[in-house]
């Protein structure tokens, strides 16, 4: 019932809210294909996002195992922001355009030229009681979108793999 409690994008209101998918009417399969160093999938997410969105699409490409980009695409009924959301049981570290995770011994560093805006905050806790920290990445105002998001993991030099 909340789409940014998921690791998803949402079109941001005039509000400053984040929007929700549609109920779904249909499934959504991911497409793809990979192996032990390579992924690339595709979902079409036209379905959850009729409400909002005239298409679209997230794409994940994985060429090497510490390395993946994921593309969203797609075109907004009206013009607006689009939000990344990302949720971690660590805080974020946000320096401009830059975030990085820092978590049992590896950093996660996450960058995209077309984020306007990074914020996080806790939100909520998970089952264990542990807080969830909530990543919000946002766009400057669009129609049509197309968002590329690299994420890199460097592993402490004795464990890297």
């Amino acid at each position: 019932k909340a789409s940014e409690k998921h690791n998803v994008i949402t079109p941001v209101d005039s509000d400053g809210l984040f929007l929700c998918q549609a109920p779904v009417t249909a499934p959504t399969i991911p497409q793809g294909h990979g192996d032990r160093e390579i992924l690339e999938a595709t979902v079409n997410l036209d379905n959850v996002w009729r409400d909002a969105m005239d298409s679209c699409q997230r794409t994940l490409h994985a060429p090497e195992f510490s390395r993946f980009v994921v593309k969203d695409e797609g075109k907004l009924k009206v013009d607006g922001c689009v939000a990344f959301h990302l949720q971690s049981l660590s805080p974020f570290s946000i320096e401009g355009k830059k975030v990085s995770l820092v978590q049992q011994g590896a950093t996660l560093e996450i960058e995209g030229e077309w984020i306007q805006k990074a914020s996080q905050y806790e939100d909520g806790v998970d089952c264990h009681v542990r807080p969830i920290w909530h990543l919000v990445l946002v766009s400057k105002p669009v129609r049509d979108f197309c968002l590329s998001t690299e994420f890199r993991v460097i592993w402490k030099e004795t464990e890297q793999k």
